[in-house]
C-alpha cells in the first residue's frame, strides 16, 4: 500500500489540443490548468472520443496555474476536447 500520493506511479501528459489521452480504464487524478486563453472551453470525457460520458466542462480565462483534483475512475478512456479560439495548456495525471 502506498504511503503518500508521491508513491503512486502517476502518468502525465502535456495537452494543448483535442486528444485521446488514454485508452482503457484507470483513475484520473488531476488536471493542472497551466493556461486557458479567453473563450476556450475544455470538455473531459470518459471515452475515446466526444461520444463518451462527460466528466466535466471547464470554461474560464486563466493566466496562473490551478490544479483540479478529480480522483475518479474512468471506464473507457480519457478524451479531452478543446473548443474556442484561445490557447490552452494542461497537464493531465492518471493511472
Amino acid at each position: 500500500m502506498s504511503s503518500s500520493v508521491i508513491d503512486i506511479p502517476w502518468i502525465w501528459r502535456h495537452v494543448t489540443q483535442t486528444v485521446l489521452v488514454k485508452r482503457g480504464q484507470g483513475a484520473l487524478h488531476t488536471i493542472t490548468l497551466n493556461y486557458i486563453g479567453q473563450g476556450s472551453v475544455i470538455t473531459l470525457y470518459d471515452g475515446v472520443n466526444a461520444g463518451g460520458a462527460v466528466i466535466g466542462i471547464i470554461a474560464t480565462d486563466l493566466s496562473q496555474p490551478v490544479t483540479l483534483v478529480y480522483d475518479l475512475k474512468y471506464r473507457t478512456g480519457i478524451y479531452i476536447a478543446i473548443a474556442g479560439e484561445g490557447e490552452v495548456d494542461l497537464t493531465v495525471n492518471w493511472i
